[in-house]
C-alpha cells in the first residue's frame, strides 16, 4: 500500500489524493485526482480548484467552470455550460435554454 505524507506538516494523506506545491504560499495543497490548481491572473492571491479557468467579459474576472462559457443575449449574461451542454432558443418559450446531447 503506498502512503503520502505531507512533507511540510507531517501527516499522511489519502492515496486517491495528490499533493500539489503552491509557489506563493509556499505550502502544499491536497487535491482530488483529475483536479487541478489554478491561480487567478488578476487576483493572485486567490486559489481555484477546477478543471478550467474561463474569463469572464461582462464581470472581468476569471472564473473555474467545467466546459465553457455560453452567451444568452436576451439576458445579456454569460452562463457556465458543462460537457455536452449548448445553449439554443427554444422559439416557444422565446428564450434561450440549455440543451444536453443526452
Amino acid at each position: 500500500m503506498k502512503m503520502s505524507i505531507n512533507p511540510l506538516s507531517g501527516k499522511r494523506i489519502d492515496n486517491r489524493r495528490k499533493l500539489v506545491f503552491d509557489e506563493q504560499t509556499m505550502n502544499y495543497v491536497s487535491l482530488a485526482k483529475g483536479k487541478k490548481l489554478i491561480r487567478d491572473p488578476l487576483d493572485p492571491g486567490k486559489l481555484s480548484v477546477g478543471q478550467k479557468l474561463l474569463f469572464h467579459p461582462l464581470q472581468g474576472k476569471y472564473i473555474v467552470g467545467a466546459h465553457k462559457l455560453g452567451f444568452d443575449p436576451l439576458q445579456g449574461k454569460y452562463i457556465t455550460l458543462q460537457k455536452g451542454e449548448k445553449l439554443r432558443y427554444d422559439p416557444l418559450r422565446c428564450e434561450f435554454v440549455i440543451v444536453s446531447k443526452n
